[in-house]
């Protein structure tokens, strides 16, 4: 998906867009990661926890889980979210040894 084909979807007119926009959309497009490979499972936990759960319940909810299934949960959040809660999610992959680095086996 190009620019142009989200302006279209949108029913914009790309030419009217700033630079700024396109250089935004340009990014996202390129650079968010594909998630297509994660399980159903894990992508309607994290999806659960959207506006509903803060860190700390987020770590309650995750701390008896197997250290595969963290690993999965919190990789995929923070490819997920963006801002704070990536932020915090990367806190959580520090605390539970989760290896941001490194793709899911």
């Amino acid at each position: 998906m190009t620019f142009d084909d989200i302006c279209e979807a949108a029913g914009v007119d790309s030419s009217n867009c700033n630079s700024d926009m396109r250089a935004v959309i340009t990014y996202m497009i390129q650079e968010r990661p594909a998630l297509d490979h994660i399980p159903q499972e894990i992508k309607d936990e994290v999806h659960r926890w959207n506006g509903s759960l803060n860190l700390f319940e987020v770590y309650d909810s995750i701390k008896s889980k197997s250290s595969r299934e963290i690993s999965e949960l919190i990789r995929y959040a923070v490819k997920y979210y963006t801002g704070d809660m990536e932020r915090g999610f990367k806190e959580l992959a520090f605390h539970f040894g989760v290896n941001l680095d490194e793709e899911a086996k």
